[in-house]
């Protein structure tokens, strides 16, 4: 009888340890997922700021080529002469990036909103200005300017 007990509670201890076992092995499972969507999220952020820069630096120096080559090429619906002269009828001569968000939606992806004060021959205004896309990141023309 005395053998019995000891071998149901080793069972018993074994089962608790391997019970043990998996759930720490999930948890860090769980806590490295969460590290590599987190470094993504960074990675992403950065992408999109370094794009929204370029892209108001060039629209700020009047290089519309520049510009326009950051531009998602299935969202202009405008070539580039069009979009040059739609720019140079009233550029951009400062900026000031306010704030980002992250947005995702399942037809059309992810990416970052940004509010961003420009100002313009014709006066200040805020504007969102949407990024798409991770690598390479790409910036929505239609949601640009007002």
């Amino acid at each position: 009888m005395c053998h019995d007990l000891l071998v149901r509670t080793r069972t018993w201890a074994a089962a608790l340890a391997a019970a043990v076992g998996v759930v720490a092995l999930c948890g860090a499972a769980v806590a490295g997922w969460q590290e590599l969507s987190r470094r993504d999220s960074a990675r992403e952020r950065s992408s999109s700021d370094d794009a929204v820069r370029a892209y108001l630096n060039s629209m700020t120096n009047g290089d519309y080529g520049a510009a326009h080559a950051l531009v998602c090429t299935d969202e202009t619906g405008t070539d580039r002469s069009s979009f040059e002269r739609v720019e140079r009828s009233d550029p951009i001569r400062t900026f000031n990036i306010e704030s980002s968000t992250r947005w995702s939606s399942f037809v059309d992806g992810h990416g970052r909103t940004y509010r961003v004060r420009v100002t313009r021959a014709n006066g200040s205004s805020l504007v969102e200005i949407r990024t798409q896309g991770t690598t390479p990141v790409c910036i929505q023309y239609a949601n640009t300017m007002p």
